[in-house]
């Protein structure tokens, strides 16, 4: 299973709520053997990866079986072509990804629905879609999975996404779910385990 967590990528410092949403998020997706897939970028994605890894080293020193961190990334711009030979840049990686992904889409935030965004890639590799306070990249993922017709959980706490709460999101995006503590996004996650 593959646990999509979109969320703000921006190297900005978390507060406690945030801390707190990332390390659960991370830890209860571990826990479940389950694959984390993120953007690869700062910020929340950077957290949640990091507390899915130090989970998973207490899994495996338990002889249990565990997920991988996916990261998909994006490209700085669109790769060009001098000389026979293609040049590539990620936009951002934070290091963490067990397999890498190198996309050659460049866009995102307000361009994260455009087909050259790398937002359509994590939304259709996803088979279950978190989110987590972001801004308009975090709101473009949250509805292209949307789109593509994701089972999808809003995990924000007292934050948004795109300016909006869950309560607005759940009105425009029907059929997503809110999330308000791990023991309910646990059960939410497993109870969505393919069979």
């Amino acid at each position: 299973m593959i646990v999509g967590v979109m969320a703000s990528g921006k190297n900005e410092p978390l507060d406690d709520e945030e801390r707190r949403l990332a390390r659960e998020v991370g830890t209860v997706i571990a826990k479940l053997g389950y694959h984390l897939l993120t953007g690869g970028g700062g910020g929340l994605m950077k957290a949640v990866g990091q507390a899915f890894l130090e989970k998973k080293r207490e899994i495996l020193n338990q002889n249990r079986p565990a997920g991988n961190l996916i990261s998909v990334l994006r490209a700085k711009e669109l790769p060009q072509l001098k000389e026979g030979k293609r040049s590539w840049k990620a936009n951002a990686d934070n290091g963490l990804g067990e397999i890498v992904i190198r996309t050659h889409l460049p866009f995102s935030g307000n361009e994260g629905t455009d087909p050259l965004s790398r937002n359509h890639i994590n939304a259709l590799t996803a088979d279950l879609v978190v989110i987590l306070p972001g801004g308009s990249g975090t709101l473009s993922e949250l509805q292209l999975a949307w789109e593509y017709g994701k089972d999808i959980m809003i995990f924000v706490g007292e934050g948004n996404v795109g300016a909006k709460t869950s309560e607005e999101l759940t009105k425009e995006f029907r059929g997503i779910e809110i999330g308000g503590s791990k023991k309910e996004l646990r059960s939410w996650l497993k109870s969505r385990q393919k069979k």
